[in-house]
């Protein structure tokens, strides 16, 4: 694959989530030709990347919101690409 690519992980991920997990994404698509990755940990974000405490599957049903920041970052990466 080597379309840009956004990679955004919660750091409160209990599903699986983890800088290495990002590290590995970021190796197999470098592998595969692909130079055009964002790569991005958000130390508050559960796995749906919503604000977390824990980040567990009891506190899931109450989450309300985005983790701080995601929406915007998700905003500029998509304005940052190049144009056709």
């Amino acid at each position: 694959m080597r379309c840009p690519v956004l990679a955004v992980d919660g750091a409160l991920d209990v599903y699986g989530g983890s800088p290495e997990t990002l590290t590995l994404l970021d190796r197999y698509l470098e592998r595969g030709g692909n130079n055009r990755v964002t790569l991005r940990l958000i130390p508050s974000a559960s796995h749906a990347i919503y604000e977390a405490r824990t980040g567990g599957p009891s506190e899931e049903p109450y989450l309300r919101r985005f983790a701080t920041g995601y929406p915007d970052l998700v905003a500029d990466w998509i304005l940052g690409l190049p144009g056709p």
